[in-house]
C-alpha cells in the first residue's frame, strides 16, 4: 500500500480501484484510510462511465463501498459520490442477473433439493435473492446460507461482500467453478453439495 501511494506511476483508475478493494479484502481500510480515500475520490471524478463499458471495475467499487458503509468510514465513503454508487450496484446487479441463468446455476439449484433429504436443517434455496446489500446467487433464509458460485468471469473473490455478510449474521459459501465443473453426475454433485454446505459458517 505505501508503495503505491509513493510511486511515480501514473495511476489510473483501475489500478486504484484494484488497490482499493485489495485494502477492504485484507481489512486494511481503516489503517490506510489516507491511501484509500486519496483513490478513491482519483477514480470518482466527475461523472460514472457507462456501465457496460466499466462493469469489473464498478462491481469492485460496489463491495468497496459497501465495505466502507459497513464498517464506519464516513470519510473514505464520502469520497464516492452518489452518482458512481449508483452506477457500481446497478453494475453488481446487472452482473448477478446475468450469471444466474448459466447451466451450472440451475444444477446446483436442484442439487440444493437432493440434498435438503441428507440435511434436515435445511430450507428451500431462493434464487437471485436479496441478502442485506447484496444480490446473491442462492438463499435459505431458514439457515441463513448464502450460497455463491465462483465462476471465472467473475472479476473478483467473493472475499469483501462474503465477510460483510458474515458480520451481518448469514453463513457463507462459495463454490469454486472448476470443482463444480469437475462433478459428472447428479449424485456427485448432491454429495459434494452436502459436504459443502456442512461446512458453511
Amino acid at each position: 500500500a505505501v508503495q503505491y501511494a509513493e510511486g511515480r506511476d501514473q495511476k489510473d483508475m483501475i489500478s486504484d480501484l484494484d488497490v482499493s478493494w485489495a485494502l477492504c479484502a485484507l481489512q486494511l481500510s481503516q489503517r490506510y484510510a489516507e491511501l484509500l480515500t486519496a483513490a478513491l475520490q482519483r477514480s470518482c471524478r466527475g461523472a460514472p462511465p457507462v456501465v457496460a463499458a466499466r462493469r469489473p471495475a464498478l462491481i469492485k467499487l460496489h463491495d468497496v463501498v459497501t465495505w466502507l458503509s459497513c464498517t464506519d468510514q464516513a470519510q473514505s465513503l464520502k469520497a464516492v459520490p452518489l452518482a458512481w454508487r449508483a452506477a457500481a450496484a446497478e453494475a453488481a446487479l446487472l452482473e448477478a442477473q446475468r450469471l444466474s441463468v448459466s447451466p451450472l446455476h440451475k444444477q446446483v439449484l436442484s442439487s440444493w433439493d437432493d440434498a435438503r433429504t441428507e440435511l434436515h436443517n435445511l430450507g428451500a434455496a431462493c434464487a437471485q435473492a436479496e441478502a442485506g446489500p447484496f444480490t446473491v446467487d442462492f438463499l435459505d433464509d431458514e439457515s441463513s446460507i448464502v450460497l455463491d458460485i465462483d465462476l471465472i468471469s467473475w472479476p473478483m473473490t467473493r472475499r469483501v461482500r462474503h465477510e460483510i455478510l458474515r458480520r451481518s449474521g448469514y453463513r457463507t459459501l462459495c463454490l469454486d467453478y472448476w470443482d463444480l465443473k469437475a462433478l459428472r453426475s447428479r449424485g456427485d454433485r448432491q454429495a459434494f453439495l452436502v459436504r459443502q454446505l456442512s461446512r458453511a459458517r
